[in-house]
């Protein structure tokens, strides 16, 4: 079995509002560097966070253009707070190969 070129983190995956006071991960493992898109969103803005751990540091996801590249290995890591939930996101990854500035779709 290959290594995956590329995919999406969905969180949650059930659908619905993510739970208080959690914190969850994945791991993204490339040979090549890195490239990610935020294209949904509905996160409380001031309290839950969506981070990327890298070999030099921790890059904090943000809604908008493409970036990368991140070289792995890479841990995504979903951090909320104790009140206000959202339905989530949608975290694209692709590996060597720069995502195009896709539809990003942003709560009503």
């Amino acid at each position: 079995q290959g290594e995956a070129t590329g995919g999406e983190i969905v969180y949650p995956e059930s659908g619905g509002e993510y739970p208080d006071s959690t914190q969850v991960s994945w791991e993204v493992n490339c040979t090549e560097v890195v490239y990610f898109q935020l294209t949904a969103n509905d996160v409380e803005a001031c309290c839950d966070f969506i981070d990327i751990n890298h070999a030099h540091g921790t890059h904090r996801v943000v809604q908008g253009s493409p970036f990368g590249p991140l070289q792995g290995p890479l841990t995504v890591v979903f951090t909320s707070d104790y009140a206000v939930n959202g339905s989530g996101f949608t975290l694209r990854w692709s590996c060597g190969t720069p995502l195009l500035d896709a539809n990003v779709t942003t709560p009503e």
